[in-house]
């Protein structure tokens, strides 16, 4: 006996370029065993939920969106570190990959997920057919969802607003692009060394005055509004049950609500201030004193650069010790998104 319910969800399309031209059955199978191949190698439980393939095509669905992230790079490597005229094809195959992040209905047989339903299945299944060969794009919700990981080991480059296929309508889309990959490719790529290059770079210790790091963290308070902003309004896209809000109390202050089905699931207030010394601050709850916090990033310098560190109160080891001025609001968003799962 099936059932069916509605859970939040990252899913993956993908499809070969020129697999419908393939006319020799050799070749087709091929390419079905390679696809077969990946999947033993680099699925597991703990990464995916449901895989489904039909000929070139590929369906991946995760809890996670960082699990989903890696799968997709792998899986484009998969094909690009390949050699096809070896196998017998006259060209390379490329794939194209499309990522979405959305409340999606599942139906589920003893347990295990055997089929996957609903618009945002659609809306997500129409990024695909745009890619170009041997791209990843997905959606800004899916890039809300994963930005955590952008800097480590993906960048993510903004399309701007995109057609779907099928007249599907419009869809704001990021490529995805592995970072280690593109600085290997920069560095084999440099020109030859100058001479007495191979003292490498001086680095000067200099002392950060008060002024430049209190300018620090108010920039840092910038991204992470426009980072929470940006989030505020990719959660009702994904989910029409959802309504969300984002309020400046003040110059340095901000608030955020999400209801679901009209009922408040959580929310959150992001702040400059603090009980030991200037940071910013992030707390679960909406107060109009600014006394309780679940964690606080101040300005630190090692004489080289300046970056924020979290005082260790709840969770900043769910990121770098080392936060740049643009990734602390991507942590804090990451944290938030987790209390709605609560």
């Amino acid at each position: 006996m099936s059932t069916e319910r509605l859970l939040l969800a990252s899913i993956l399309f993908a499809d070969v370029r020129g697999f419908s031209r393939l006319k020799r059955d050799e070749l087709i199978s091929k390419v079905q065993g390679h696809i077969e191949e990946f999947r033993t190698k680099h699925l597991t439980p703990q990464n995916h939920f449901h895989y489904r393939t039909w000929g070139d095509g590929i369906i991946v669905c995760s809890y996670d969106p960082d699990d989903l992230l890696e799968i997709s790079l792998h899986l484009n490597e998969w094909f690009y570190n390949t050699n096809w005229q070896r196998k017998g094809f006259d060209q390379p195959l490329e794939l194209r990959i499309g990522m979405h992040v959305a409340k999606i209905g599942i139906i589920e047989e003893t347990g295990l997920v055997v089929d996957i339903f609903g618009g945002s299945v659609a809306t997500a299944a129409r990024i695909e057919p745009i890619v170009e060969p041997g791209r990843i794009y997905c959606s800004e919700a899916f890039k809300t969802m994963a930005s955590a990981q952008e800097g480590f080991y993906v960048k993510f480059v903004d399309l701007g607003t995109r057609l779907l296929a099928k007249e599907f309508g419009e869809l704001h889309l990021y490529q995805v692009e592995n970072a280690r990959l593109l600085s290997s490719v920069v560095n084999s790529r440099a020109s030859p060394a100058a001479p007495g290059s191979s003292l490498g770079a001086i680095k000067i210790r200099k002392e950060f005055t008060q002024l430049e790091k209190e300018a620090y963290l108010e920039d840092s308070y910038k991204k992470a509004l426009a980072h929470f902003q940006s989030l505020m309004e990719a959660l009702p896209r994904q989910d029409s049950d959802v309504v969300a809000r984002l309020a400046k109390v003040r110059e340095d202050k901000f608030t955020c609500q999400v209801f679901v089905r009209g009922a408040k699931r959580s929310e959150c207030q992001i702040w400059l201030g603090g009980s030991f010394g200037k940071g910013l601050c992030y707390y679960e709850g909406i107060t109009e004193n600014d006394n309780s916090m679940n964690e606080a990033f101040h300005c630190e310098s090692d004489g080289f650069r300046l970056f924020l560190k979290g005082f260790g109160m709840g969770f900043s080891s769910i990121g770098p010790s080392e936060l740049a001025s643009d990734t602390v609001g991507e942590i804090l968003g990451q944290r938030f998104l987790k209390t709605l799962e609560r």
